[in-house]
């Protein structure tokens, strides 16, 4: 299963010239982001948030809507605890934590364009590398990107994000991360 949404995502990728051609309805914007997780819950096994990556492709369907889609991955540590009779050894360990959003965003340009706002709301299925996990979860997003150069097509800002795990654990994170975004055409004014 995890192979097939890889796949599927890194064919979105390859495909995003193909998605980007119709600029009269807006942009299509291939966005990469590296920040920080943490865990905003309780859990059971002691588990410490890290490094955030991120892979986000996002359909404009109008000047103040689009669709995105992409893939969520988290460095995390956990406790771990190995018996050996007589004595117990406690360790942290090194997991991933990986989920393949898909949510609406509201857009709002500001600055002549220059900048936006946006905020979004979806779902998406997320997995574990060791623990025996994995299930749907809800996603809240919230951000900021401004064009650097003239034609628009390089963006730079930031965003936050709040998942809200349906599994066993019912774990809630927050992310945030700085992201570097890349737009094919720029949406007629």
């Amino acid at each position: 299963m995890h192979r097939i949404l890889a796949n599927a995502f890194l064919c979105a990728l390859a495909l995003t010239t193909a998605f980007a051609q119709e600029p009269a309805r807006g942009a299509s914007t291939i966005t990469f982001g590296l920040g920080g997780g943490w865990l905003a819950s309780a859990n059971e096994y002691n588990t410490e948030g890290g490094p955030v990556f991120n892979g986000t492709y996002e359909y404009r369907i109008s000047r103040h809507w689009a669709l995105a889609g992409g893939v969520h991955t988290t460095l995390t540590t956990i406790d771990s605890l190995y018996y050996f009779y007589p004595s117990v050894i406690m360790s942290k360990e090194s997991r991933r934590n990986t989920s393949t959003p898909v949510y609406a965003l509201g857009i709002q340009p500001i600055m002549n364009g220059r900048m936006e706002l946006f905020f979004g709301l979806g779902g998406g299925y997320m997995w574990n590398s060791a623990q025996p996990y994995q299930g749907w979860e809800g996603q809240s997003t919230a951000g900021a990107r401004y064009a650097i150069d003239k034609q628009r097509h390089v963006w730079i800002g930031t965003s936050a994000e709040y998942w809200h795990e349906f599994n066993i654990g019912n774990q809630n994170w927050i992310s945030w991360t700085a992201n570097f975004g890349y737009r094919f055409a720029t949406s007629r004014r």
